[in-house]
């Protein structure tokens, strides 16, 4: 059993035969110190710790594969996002571009504001196309 000094904290090897339950005073080789150890005390405090330490890390590994189930899902909603507003630009054009004669009596320049719509939208083809390669 590895014994540790409580003031140097020195580590020793010690049988575990020589220590009974009850406890026994022991004394540092190293720096003197005496101290009374008991068996059980150790062990039971060992146990507090290791159940202690898998739970912070069961914690921090849940934590983190949430973290990433976040991060894809913060890509994935960017991407339908993304889809959304160009479906949507393509459904204004096309309504616009439906009601033109209507609109044009509103503003009388349609034709030239929808001729730079459907270049974006191009614009917009292109874009996806070059992403994809």
């Amino acid at each position: 059993m590895l014994i540790r000094c409580e003031s140097c904290s020195k580590s020793f090897n010690v049988q575990d035969d020589l220590i009974p339950s009850k406890g026994r005073m022991l004394q540092c080789g190293s720096c003197q110190h005496k101290w009374f150890f008991i068996k059980e005390k150790i062990t039971e405090e060992k146990i507090l710790k290791n159940e202690e330490i898998k739970k912070n890390v069961n914690k921090v590994a849940k934590d983190e594969s949430q973290k990433i189930e976040i991060k894809a899902a913060d890509n994935k909603n960017y991407f339908k996002l993304f889809l959304v507003i160009i479906i949507s630009f393509a459904t204004l054009i096309i309504i616009i571009d439906t009601f033109k004669n209507e609109i044009a009596h509103i503003f009388p320049n349609i034709e030239v504001y929808l001729n730079n719509l459907y270049e974006t939208l191009k614009d917009i083809k292109l874009f996806i196309i070059d992403l994809i390669k």
